[in-house]
């Protein structure tokens, strides 16, 4: 009536972990946005990676500039349960399986070349944090396999993976006007905005350089779906992943790289 009719000293979370079924994930890979949202499912069932979501979930940050230290915490600081020792050893014994954080996006905010060593080091100093409170110390280089993040080569998602035509193209297909503009002011206005290292949505939210006024001119009355300029780019993005498994002299992808990445790490 009053105790349960067996004792078990390890929690659910271990025996599951034990028997190899632990619905943890080895990787929570954060990406900054919808395209990118869109994207990596596509991009995992393309390569035939097998449909488990204990190795990888993926997280939709929605920009560059949130609290990046504490989702690091909760998705990849270790639970301890007691210490354990070998012959040669001392170590921990944790209650779920140890979870690396990777993150990919735009090269801004605290992910710009000047700021993403420092957001690298308060991320693992966080998570040393949470093991101290657990009476647990160890060394920084031991936190840092629980650590991953990479930036684009260019300045958003869309233009380090597609051309300035292949970005055209897609906006053309999603939105009713495109401003009135022909596709070769699309072109003309994607290649401004990617010189000077700006996000994609400058095009529409800004327009481009009017050489009469010499100023930015031509603000959209309405904005580009990103949703549906993800779904309109993947034709174009899959056709890259065919060729490089191809070719290994087409290069791969940096969002393929960043996915296989993730896969290769939730086995080890």
């Amino acid at each position: 009536m009053h105790d349960r009719l067996s004792f078990r000293q390890n929690t659910l979370d271990q025996n599951l972990m034990d028997l190899g079924i632990s619905p943890h994930p080895r990787v929570v890979l954060a990406i900054e946005g919808d395209t990118e949202e869109i994207h990596v499912p596509k991009i995992w069932k393309a390569l035939e990676y097998s449909d488990t979501p204990e190795l990888v979930r993926v997280l939709n940050l929605g920009g560059t500039d949130r609290d990046i230290q504490k989702l690091a915490v909760l998705a990849a600081a270790p639970l301890v349960s007691h210490k354990g020792t070998d012959s040669t050893r001392e170590f921990w014994w944790l209650i779920k399986p140890p979870t690396c954080f990777m993150v990919a996006a735009d090269p801004e905010a605290q992910f710009a070349p000047g700021e993403i060593r420092k957001t690298r080091d308060n991320i693992i100093e966080q998570i040393g944090n949470a093991l101290k409170a657990q009476k647990v110390k160890v060394d920084d280089a031991e936190i840092q396999t629980l650590v991953d993040l990479y930036t684009w080569t260019q300045s958003c998602y869309e233009f380090a993976h597609f051309t300035d035509e292949e970005l055209a193209d897609g906006i053309i297909a999603v939105h009713p006007t495109c401003n009135g503009w022909s596709r070769d002011d699309l072109i003309s206005a994607l290649a401004y905005w990617r010189n000077l290292k700006k996000d994609i949505k400058e095009v529409w939210k800004r327009g481009t350089w009017d050489p009469q006024a010499s100023r930015v001119n031509g603000k959209w009355s309405s904005a580009v779906s990103k949703t549906r300029l993800a779904e309109a780019l993947w034709p174009a993005l899959e056709q890259k992943i065919r060729l490089a498994m191809i070719d290994e002299a087409v290069p791969v992808p940096e969002i393929v790289k960043v996915v296989q990445r993730a896969y290769y790490k939730a086995q080890s």
